[in-house]
């Protein structure tokens, strides 16, 4: 995941103040995803959990 501006075939979708871009081929891998921001003692950055990963 990095940090891009949209390209052709993209899809965009804004939440709470977030865009958040995204291969339109690969829309299948974040149906259900909860992204999350984390901090604790060991960092912090945003967590992307869907139904077949680890619980967050």
């Amino acid at each position: 995941m990095v940090l891009d501006e949209p390209r052709t075939n993209d899809e965009v979708v804004h939440c709470k103040g977030i865009e958040i871009v995204y291969q339109t081929h690969d829309k299948a891998l974040f149906d259900n995803t909860l992204i999350d921001f984390k901090d604790s003692w060991y960092g912090e950055g945003f967590v992307l959990c869907s139904p077949t990963s680890e619980p967050c």
